[in-house]
């Protein structure tokens, strides 16, 4: 039990107790990672590669169509690179 005049805890339940806690968060964001990394979902340079090649035929397209400069056309596609 607590005792006012010492200020403890009755050997220790209250540090103990924060233990505990702190080994489920970790638990907890360990699985989550591991989740995310076995699925494929944790790596973001592979999903934005897709998004890249997709947005570079869609300028490709708006060149052919004639909607957009050559000017125009290189400076969104070193955007493009760029990220």
């Amino acid at each position: 039990m607590y005792d006012m005049m010492n200020g403890n805890w009755g050997s220790g339940m209250f540090v103990s107790g924060l233990i505990w806690i702190l080994f489920l968060v970790l638990l907890i964001v360990l699985i989550i990672f591991l989740v995310n990394k076995l699925s494929g979902t944790g790596n973001s340079s592979s999903s934005t590669a897709p998004l890249r090649d997709e947005s570079l035929n869609i300028l490709k397209e708006r060149f052919a169509r004639g909607e957009i400069s050559e000017e125009e056309y290189d400076r969104i596609k070193q955007k493009l690179k760029e990220k």
